[in-house]
């Protein structure tokens, strides 16, 4: 497998992570993570987590002006 592939996957095992902990932290329901500032923190991390590793798979994907020629 190429460095990039597996570099790719692991972005994706990181986002799904994220995903899960998210899940776990707001599972019970909303007035228990409306009431601690440290779960909402928690998953507002996990959210700038997505983000940075969505946009790091996009830019892997996307092919650079000299892919094109």
């Amino acid at each position: 497998m190429s460095r990039d592939k597996q570099r790719l996957l692991d972005y994706l095992d990181h986002i799904l992570q994220a995903i899960a902990r998210i899940h776990d932290y707001v599972q019970d329901d909303e007035s228990a993570f409306l009431a601690s500032s440290l779960v909402q923190d928690a998953v507002i991390r996990n959210f700038e987590i997505i983000g940075e590793y969505q946009h790091e798979t996009c830019r892997k994907r996307q092919p650079t002006v000299s892919d094109r020629s």
